[in-house]
């Protein structure tokens, strides 16, 4: 097989563009570039010294357009990023809520649900910042695609988004989870037999006190899931969540919550 040593700048660029999304790892440049391991990452190096390429992180690279009059500028989407580095992966929480419109809130950075350790919540790749979050491998579901850049993008879906939101207590206060539910109640993409089967599929009983609590309060009329939620509660105490003081215990639903939300039907 020919190498492509010898080519210039422009055809690397060209070659790597044509095979990519045009965000390039070390893997693609090698496969693409029909080159080694070394002699890839001194391409990839040279290609960044002279703007060609923007280097997002460690052995993750952006090819810049060719048409491009500002080498120092990409405009690669944090989506894209997201799906290198952190798949197997998700976009959720808070940017799901804002794309299916549980918000109206505006967050520059993203928020990705991934089955990737993680070791610090909060990073940052180029220019992006992303509010990470570990989840096991059976909460890949209810999750919808988005193409960018002819690039496959899960999200998760309307129904989802709103479960997440009730399933991480250490990410949302108890005003954000009954906010984004009202949200949810109020939408015209509103399903509860969707939603229904998927908390069927949630095996976090706190979950399901926190959703039945906050129905009994946003939607009594929902009898059906909410005493489906009751039957399967576990018996200790959690809380509705972290992030906001939860101090005063509703019985039924051995569950701590702040005291603003403390009804007569504890």
């Amino acid at each position: 097989m020919e190498k492509k040593h010898n080519i210039s700048s422009r055809q690397k660029i060209q070659a790597l563009l044509e095979k990519t999304n045009g965000l390039v790892t070390l893997d693609n440049a090698e496969k693409i570039l029909e080159v080694s391991r070394n002699d890839a990452i001194h391409i990839l190096w040279r290609l960044s010294k002279k703007g060609w390429i923007k280097r997002l992180k460690s052995g993750l690279y952006r090819v810049v357009p060719l048409e491009s009059s500002d080498p120092s500028f990409t405009d690669e989407h944090p989506w894209l990023v997201a799906l290198e580095i952190f798949s197997p992966c998700y976009i959720g929480g808070w940017t799901a809520a804002n794309f299916w419109g549980l918000t109206d809130q505006l967050f520059m950075n993203t928020w990705v649900m991934t089955t990737h350790p993680i070791h610090k919540k909060k990073q940052y790749v180029s220019d992006h910042e992303y509010m990470l979050r570990h989840i096991n491998e059976d909460h890949l579901f209810g999750l919808t695609t988005e193409w960018i850049e002819n690039n496959k993008i899960l999200v998760s879906d309307i129904h989802k988004t709103v479960l997440d939101f009730l399933s991480f207590p250490k990410d949302y206060t108890a005003q954000t989870m009954l906010e984004i539910l009202q949200a949810y109640l109020a939408s015209t993409s509103k399903n509860i037999n969707v939603f229904k089967h998927y908390v069927d599929k949630i095996r976090n009983k706190s979950t399901l006190k926190r959703l039945g609590f906050l129905l009994e309060r946003l939607a009594p009329g929902e009898q059906s899931l909410i005493e489906f939620c009751h039957e399967r509660i576990s018996k200790g105490c959690s809380d509705l969540s972290s992030q906001s003081p939860c101090t005063k215990i509703i019985q039924r639903w051995n569950l701590k919550v702040p005291e603003s939300m403390k009804d007569n039907k504890s």
